[in-house]
């Protein structure tokens, strides 16, 4: 493991009640040189080290979410959720998690929640993107934050976004100067995705990676494409 002056090291606290989830976080975290677990707590116990906290892991949304709030909203710190069910996941986000991990939870995708927190903890949040194009005779604005996916299908592109797909006589090119470059990478030479809402990335034995997003739709990111995609998460696969 490569060494780490610990003043440039993440101050990162474990809070969860199971203290086998909270083992097996810290091992986890022992492999990232980077990493320094200041407290390691259940949720009843954790008041007093959170504001030395710069990446909180927590095993449910904290009482005092107030503090952790203020905390995340100045980006003095990111927050990743583990939890055994979705049902606390839209608060989770709505309050600024950078990510809402389901248990039982692979290593890679608890390393995507990692290169997610780190992304936060670098840089500011940006403020909204919008994009505009026109669809069906009408012109669309979208934000950045609305869109999923795209793909270059002949001379249009799908756009995939929350409320539903759009079809744009455009380039994927051009509609991909748009996106903020920062949230978007091109994993194919027809596909741009969000990289904010990739759920996990499985390795496939031709050397690609399958793409799965939080709605399910699967994608491919392409060996040619793998360089940039690392460069765009911060994180090699």
């Amino acid at each position: 493991m490569t060494n780490v002056d610990h003043q440039m090291k993440i101050p990162t606290l474990l809070v969860n009640d199971d203290s086998v989830t909270r083992s097996r976080i810290r091992s986890l975290l022992s492999h990232e040189p980077d990493i320094a677990v200041i407290g390691d707590c259940t949720t009843d116990e954790c008041v007093e080290v959170i504001d030395d906290a710069a990446l909180i892991c927590a095993g449910t949304l904290l009482r005092n979410m107030g503090d952790v709030i203020r905390r995340i909203a100045s980006g003095a710190a990111a927050l990743i959720v583990t939890a055994d069910s979705e049902r606390h996941a839209v608060h989770a986000f709505d309050v600024g998690a950078a990510d809402y991990v389901l248990e039982p939870f692979s290593d890679q995708r608890f390393a995507l929640a990692l290169m997610r927190a780190r992304a936060r903890l670098v840089r500011p949040p940006e403020l909204p993107g919008m994009v505009v194009f026109k669809s069906t005779g009408r012109v669309h604005l979208l934000r950045d934050a609305e869109i999923h996916w795209c793909e270059a299908v002949g001379n249009y592109v799908r756009v995939h976004a929350a409320d539903g797909t759009y079809v744009v006589r455009s380039t994927l090119r051009h509609l991909e100067d748009q996106l903020q470059a920062t949230r978007f990478v091109r994993v194919h030479r027809s596909t741009v995705v969000n990289v904010e809402v990739i759920r996990d990335l499985r390795a496939t034995p031709n050397g690609d990676y399958t793409i799965t997003l939080r709605d399910d739709t699967a994608l491919t990111l392409s060996r040619g494409y793998r360089d940039a995609f690392e460069r765009a998460i911060g994180h090699l696969l």
